[in-house]
């Protein structure tokens, strides 16, 4: 058993290293910048979440993605049924209750958005030199009045089911060979082995499936609706590179016009002075000091989707940025401090009031990429202050 999970965390660390060259953004060999949140993710499904100062409700379901399909125009949410968590099997009644959230989750965004929802059902082997081989079973969810069937005959699910399994099998066995260090080690090695399966596979779709994913935290339900729970940790921004547009009408979708407005930007940049130079240029945009928390392009469409539908989005923000995540987290995933935490349910629009960016100057990128984030003031969240060791289903 110890082997078998110790080979999940080796193929986990491999799915999130880059190799250089592999796509046009890639330079040059190294981790993603997704991995130290590998590890603070898990501490927020199996540990953080479980805490009652919180209030979110116990059965939650994970595993949701969205992208954006340019050929039909439509977006195409993904629920990966594998992304289960080994803390909260507790009960049949606790996976109907999930069942259940997915399917209203499903009806919901499909009467109020231009969606298509897939369920992704993968298996998993090793060949005789150790290499994963992945299948996935690919349906297409559709509305039976109040509930959902699946067909796995539909043009999308086929070309779907080949586009993800060549192409993920292909990037895997990309990576046989390499020899690389395994820094999360540490803290996913107590992990149940089930739960480091479930995110492999999960990554592997995520970082090779061809589709350009935003990932959802969780869905649950509140008594008052359905609710997408998003986790970050972030430091709070300074406000020295935040811009208000003077021209943006509140009388239209605030979301809408300011990415709009970032297209007329720069998207790519070799330092933070070519994007502050942009704004400088241009008298409509004028800076904006205060502190907030900033939440990206990808992330706004989903709470624009959600609120269409009248799904609540809620924003859990753990404040340590630039910390390495051993040296928050223990072997078993709990905090090793004290920790600071800011909640809000955004509401849409109202709760922006300026937009910020992110490059490779600080983001540490190996691409110029450059990304824009509209900004929430700090005064529109609750602060929320967790003493050491927070309850959690483990404990």
């Amino acid at each position: 058993m110890i082997e078998c999970c110790q080979r999940y965390i080796d193929w986990i660390h491999k799915a999130e290293w880059v190799i250089a060259g592999e796509s046009k953004d890639t330079k040059t060999d190294q981790f993603s910048q997704r991995l130290p949140s590998l590890a603070t993710d898990l501490h927020f499904e199996c540990v953080l979440r479980f805490s009652p100062c919180l209030g979110l409700p116990r059965p939650m379901s994970f595993g949701w993605m969205r992208a954006w399909d340019q050929e039909s125009h439509r977006h195409f949410w993904f629920k990966v049924s594998d992304a289960r968590q080994t803390t909260d099997q507790s009960s049949e009644a606790a996976e109907r209750s999930r069942r259940w959230t997915n399917v209203k989750f499903v009806l919901g965004l499909s009467k109020h958005t231009n969606s298509k929802f897939f369920l992704l059902r993968p298996s998993l082997t090793w060949d005789s030199d150790a290499l994963p081989v992945t299948t996935w079973r690919v349906q297409e969810l559709v509305s039976c009045g109040t509930r959902l069937g699946t067909r796995s005959d539909t043009d999308d699910a086929r070309s779907i089911n080949i586009q993800i399994e060549k192409a993920i099998n292909q990037r895997l066995s990309n990576r046989a060979a390499l020899d690389i260090p395994s820094p999360l080690s540490d803290l996913l090695g107590n992990v149940p082995c089930a739960d480091l399966r479930r995110l492999f596979l999960t990554r592997c779709f995520m970082n090779f499936s061809g589709f350009k994913l935003t990932d959802l935290d969780g869905v649950c339900e509140f008594p008052a609706g359905l609710a997408v729970v998003e986790f970050k940790r972030k430091d709070m921004t300074s406000g020295n590179d935040a811009w208000e547009h003077i021209r943006i009408s509140k009388n239209q979708s605030i979301i809408k016009q300011y990415k709009k407005l970032w297209e007329k930007l720069p998207q790519e940049a070799n330092s933070r002075d070519d994007v502050r130079n942009a704004f400088r240029s241009d008298s409509d945009w004028r800076r904006l000091p205060g502190r907030g928390i900033g939440l990206d392009g990808s992330h706004l469409t989903t709470v624009r989707l959600c609120n269409e539908a009248g799904i609540k989005y809620h924003y859990v923000v753990w404040l340590h940025g630039k910390t390495q995540p051993q040296d928050l987290l223990d072997e078993h995933l709990q905090a090793r401090h004290a920790q600071t935490l800011l909640l809000l349910t955004v509401n849409g629009d109202d709760d922006f009031d300026r937009t910020t960016f992110t490059n490779a100057d600080d983001s540490g990128a190996w691409d110029k990429n450059v990304r824009y984030q509209l900004v929430i003031p700090e005064g529109r969240f609750e602060r929320l202050e967790l003493p050491l060791f927070p309850e959690s289903a483990g404990t």
